[in-house]
């Protein structure tokens, strides 16, 4: 039991590690001749530095190794707004956001940290006026299981200068574990367990978007015999021992003002709730290393994770 609580942990933090982040005052500008394409080597150093100066940012600038510029509808007043995510390393992404002043661009806000992200695209969400900033984020873990994924994240700018998560979902996950790491009554040490999850996205674009996700999940277990100081087992040396197809239905809601997948009501509170994650749809289910546990949100905006027994459909 130990071992699946942590491991429901890890899910939970990383669901929501790029949040936003307020605005900082900036003292100059990008201008539109530092954006022309293909960026220039000394144009990349500068916009690092602006994004630094500008998100408060403690990254070195010496690790900058990556500057990429997107161009989209972020605050819903042009499609000029500007992009700037600045790689500083594994799993050290930043992205900030500026918006056409001129022959300047003017910063707007830091939309958060990442890991490392492959693609950064603009999904329009007409109730709001503006685009849904999307960003698929990988990060690659090494605590309390090898773990790799990918997530799904989208970001909406709000009046007071911040991005609010709207959207977060799993987009591919592969975990390897050893049980015997945390469950010291394990004396069989080649208990090595694997999980992975492959998905295919799908949008539905309209007055309310929505999102298909099909997840294509696998459990599969190692080879006997194989000692933890064997290092861990090859892909090629599992087995598989189940697999599942779930469908997730991700749909703008104008009340909620995010991505839900249905609306409940909490049996304790007996007030309505949006329910954004049900862990019990992770691949981890199918090694009974997953909780019946869903997140959340509440009216006051409160997003918070409660046992599935307490929801009414």
């Amino acid at each position: 039991m130990k071992r699946k609580k942590w491991i429901i942990f890890m899910i939970g933090a990383v669901l929501f590690y790029g949040s936003a982040a307020k605005i900082k005052a900036m003292t100059e500008q990008i201008t539109t001749t530092q954006l022309e394409q293909p960026i220039s080597e000394a144009d990349q150093k500068m916009l690092a530095k602006r994004v630094l100066d500008d998100t408060g940012e403690t990254y070195d600038l010496a690790d900058a190794e990556n500057v990429t510029v997107y161009f989209g509808d972020v605050i819903g007043e042009t499609d000029e707004d500007v992009l700037v995510v600045v790689d500083f390393g594994k799993n050290n992404t930043v992205v900030a956001a500026y918006t056409p002043d001129g022959n300047a661009y003017t910063y707007v806000g830091n939309v958060g940290r990442f890991g490392n992200i492959s693609k950064l695209s603009f999904i329009p969400v007409p109730a709001l006026g503006k685009n849904m900033i999307v960003v698929q984020d990988s990060h690659n873990q090494n605590i309390g299981a090898y773990e790799e994924n990918e997530l799904l994240r989208g970001y909406v700018y709000e009046d007071d200068g911040t991005f609010r998560n709207v959207l977060t979902t799993s987009e591919r996950i592969r975990a390897l574990w050893n049980e015997i790491w945390n469950q010291t009554d394990i004396q069989d040490e080649s208990n090595w367990k694997k999980v992975e999850e492959n998905t295919e996205l799908n949008w539905l674009l309209g007055a309310s978007p929505v999102l298909s996700v099909e997840r294509n999940q696998t459990y599969s277990e190692g080879p006997d015999g194989m000692a933890i100081n064997d290092n861990q087992p090859e892909d090629g040396e599992f087995t598989e021992k189940s697999e599942r197809q779930i469908i997730s239905i991700y749909r703008w809601s104008d009340k909620w003002g995010r991505f839900i997948l249905a609306e409940a009501t909490d049996r304790q509170t007996g007030e309505q709730v949006a329910v954004l994650e049900q862990y019990l749809a992770s691949p981890y289910a199918l090694a009974d290393a997953a909780e019946a546990v869903t997140r959340i949100q509440r009216a006051d905006g409160t997003i918070e994770d409660v046992p599935d027994s307490r929801l009414l459909y």
